[in-house]
Parts: structure tokens; C-alpha cells; sequence
């Protein structure tokens, strides 16, 4: 295989979206050293733990629009997830958690109030 003569720095410099990328053969690593952020590339199919593999935080992964099981899949923990962002209600209706799940993750009491509990 030849060595590319152009960089993913060039195409992003040129305005190449992050599929003309991909479809180039450029990977999530060398589109994400030339600035496409998580959501660029999770519309292209990246998935969250790809993402996490190569250096994305569970707030860059809640940013791209992932939802909050994709990024516990991707292994953060739920206390992971809470400082990330994702609110107790999200929390609760996306993972289905109970209130000694939430109470574990670090919520405090007004949260827990603010999602049915009291």
C-alpha cells in the first residue's frame, strides 16, 4: 500500500466532512487528531467505546449525543456518568436504576427528590 501523500489536517483544512474522510480510509484516531469532535463522529457509526479507546471522556461522548447506557457500555460507572452530566432522571429512566443505584452514583437528596423520591 502506498504512503498517503495528504493529511487528515489537509482534508479538514479543505472542509472534507468526516465521511469523505472515512470513506478516504482515514481512521477515528486520525479524524479525531485533526478536530472532528464525538458527535462528527458518532454520525459517521463511531461507537462509544471506540471512542473511549482513543481518548474520548464520558462529557465528550454525553456532548456527541450519546445516551447515558451507550456510555455505561462503554465502561464508566454510573458515579462516572453523574459527573459527567447525565442528570438522576436520565439516569433512572434510561438504565432503569433504583433509588440505592442513584444514592451509589453520588446523587444527593434533592436530586433524588426532583426524580419521585421522597
Amino acid at each position: 500500500m502506498a504512503e498517503r501523500r495528504i493529511t487528515e489536517s489537509d482534508m479538514r483544512a479543505a472542509e472534507f466532512s468526516a465521511m469523505k474522510l472515512k470513506e478516504a480510509g482515514f481512521t477515528e484516531v486520525e479524524m479525531a487528531r485533526a478536530g472532528f469532535d464525538c458527535g462528527e463522529l458518532r454520525a459517521v457509526g463511531y461507537n462509544a467505546v471506540q471512542l473511549r479507546c482513543i481518548g474520548f471522556s464520558p462529557e465528550d461522548l454525553r456532548l456527541g449525543g450519546f445516551p447515558s447506557e451507550e456510555v455505561r457500555d462503554a465502561g464508566f460507572s454510573l458515579n462516572r456518568l453523574m459527573r459527567a452530566g447525565f442528570t438522576a432522571y436520565e439516569l433512572k429512566e434510561d438504565l432503569m436504576l433504583e433509588l440505592k443505584d442513584l444514592v451509589e452514583a453520588g446523587f444527593g437528596a434533592l436530586d433524588l427528590r426532583a426524580v419521585g423520591y421522597h
